[in-house]
């Protein structure tokens, strides 16, 4: 009993105490509080304004533009005139239908007969017509060279010249016997006995280079070679220019007397007059 009561008083002793503790914490805490409250009352005082809110009139809202009347909407557009019934006629009262004849009796056709094909001819192949050759020009007759007789001597009588023997060495190229006086000799150059010669040289030079092969002849396959003779004056003209010997193409052949035409004016000038063979060669490769 008397220890329940001792913890009785212990603890009511405690709670007093508790009590105490709190009452003063508080009632300073109240203190402080009082005091900074009347440190700071006068300042709010002197910093305070009085404003009598009856001296400002509030400013007057500007009155709404007045509304712009509408404008009256446009007239009506007046109304179309009512149409015109349109009276339409009664239709007319058919036509009673004609009686129709009877139909005439249909005859048939005869069967036609068919034409038998005639039989066509056979036709015979037609030979091929092969291309002409051209004709050989004749040869022109040899100028005959007039040997001139010494003039006659009035005491003795005039001798007759002897007869010219023919000579029996080989004709070369160009012939070397001397003309008689007043008459001059024609040279002649051929492919055969001239190839060495530096002037025939100079003149087949100058064909070749002109030398074309024609169109026409090369596209149908036309080939051949064509022999030319021509006279080459020493006053370097050309004339007389023929084909000896064809190739057996009129194209071939026509194109080389050109060449030889077109060539002349780079052959040499010569100390006489020269006729000149020479063949043309016209081969595909």
């Amino acid at each position: 009993m008397k220890t329940s009561l001792s913890r009785r008083q212990l603890n009511r002793r405690a709670s007093l105490t508790g009590l105490g503790v709190s009452i003063l914490l508080h009632g300073a805490v109240a203190g402080i509080f009082a005091k900074f409250y009347e440190e700071l009352k006068p300042i709010s005082e002197e910093k305070s304004v009085k404003i009598a809110l009856n001296t400002f009139t509030p400013p007057v809202a500007p009155l709404p533009p007045a509304p712009t009347p509408p404008a009256p909407p446009p007239p009506a557009p007046p109304a179309p005139p009512p149409p015109e019934p349109v009276v339409t006629p009664p239709p007319p009262e058919p036509e009673p239908p004609k009686p129709t004849p009877p139909p005439e009796p249909i005859e048939k056709p005869k069967p036609v007969e068919k034409p038998k094909p005639a039989e066509k001819p056979v036709e015979k192949p037609k030979p091929k017509t092969k291309p002409k050759p051209l004709k050989k020009p004749e040869p022109e007759p040899k100028q005959q060279v007039a040997q001139v007789a010494p003039p006659a001597l009035p005491s003795p009588p005039t001798p007759t010249p002897p007869a010219a023997q023919p000579s029996s060495a080989p004709s070369s190229s160009i012939s070397s016997n001397l003309p008689p006086s007043g008459v001059e000799t024609v040279g002649e150059f051929n492919f055969a006995t001239s190839a060495g010669d530096d002037r025939f040289y100079k003149i087949q030079k100058a064909i070749q280079k002109r030398h074309k092969y024609p169109k026409r002849a090369k596209k149908m396959r036309h080939q051949g070679v064509v022999e030319v003779s021509f006279l080459y004056k020493k006053d370097g003209t050309v004339r007389d220019v023929k084909v000896i010997k064809s190739s057996g193409y009129e194209t071939l052949d026509e194109t080389a007397v050109e060449l030889i035409n077109c060539a002349a004016p780079d052959f040499p000038i010569l100390d006489r007059d020269y006729v000149i063979k020479i063949p043309v060669s016209y081969k595909l490769m």
